[in-house]
């Protein structure tokens, strides 16, 4: 697996109501209001209907960390929790993220399932990074639009008995299951972002551009080929 293999970075959501916290969202808010009007009017907007469709469309997310810029896109980037590459990586990237890391002041990127991270330097603003980021994005996902973050319910949980499990199984990422043919399972349907595993229940956190109204019937249909 190219790259390196780490549990997602902690640092990037400090603690709810922290100082850090508190100082992070105050640079945030800053860098978006160093952004001309104009520029923020022309980025390109869509409307939440696009994911009851299969449109090839990617998500634009500014966090609070206001270095850092992230992409949802309906691909399966890694079956790995996270891959990371800088420009002096000896790890080969892909094509894609080789590309992006040419982009002055581009000094990261972490892909994951279904997410693409970037990071940039401090002293940079995203206003001329983002037209040649989307463009390689726009490229490589052959995207028609790039859309907003929709609120909405990630993670939903389904029914389903399995008295023999001990304990609770938590997978992010399809590398992380070994032996659980459940797991394996509702990992094959496109779109299943983590999965936990109770004895009473199964929880299942989606990607952003996937709707539940896809998902479902493919959950649902793999719950009930096991024995319950």
């Amino acid at each position: 697996m190219w790259g390196r293999q780490l549990a997602e970075p902690f640092w990037i959501f400090p603690a709810r109501r922290s100082p850090t916290r508190r100082r992070w969202l105050a640079r945030y808010l800053k860098a978006v209001r160093s952004l001309p009007v104009a520029f923020l009017k022309q980025l390109p907007r869509s409307s939440p209907a696009f994911l009851n469709e299969k449109t090839m469309t990617i998500i634009r997310e500014f966090p609070v960390n206001p270095q850092i810029l992230i992409y949802h896109v309906r691909d399966r980037l890694t079956s790995a929790i996270i891959e990371t590459y800088h420009p002096r990586s000896q790890a080969k990237p892909p094509d894609f993220v080789h590309k992006l890391l040419e982009i002055n002041d581009i000094i990261e990127i972490n892909i994951m399932p279904y997410r693409i991270w970037l990071r940039k330097t401090k002293s940079a603003g995203w206003q001329p990074l983002i037209p040649p980021i989307e463009r390689i994005l726009s490229t490589q996902f052959d995207v028609s639009e790039v859309g907003q973050p929709v609120l909405g319910d990630q993670t939903r949980s389904f029914h389903h008995s399995l008295p023999h499990l001990q304990q609770k199984q938590v997978y992010e990422a399809p590398a992380m299951v070994k032996s659980d043919p459940l797991a394996i399972e509702l990992f094959a349907i496109d779109g299943v972002q983590a999965v936990t595993i109770t004895p009473e229940e199964i929880q299942i956190k989606k990607a952003q551009l996937f709707s539940w109204s896809e998902l479902i019937p493919q959950i649902e249909s793999t719950l009930s080929g096991k024995a319950i």
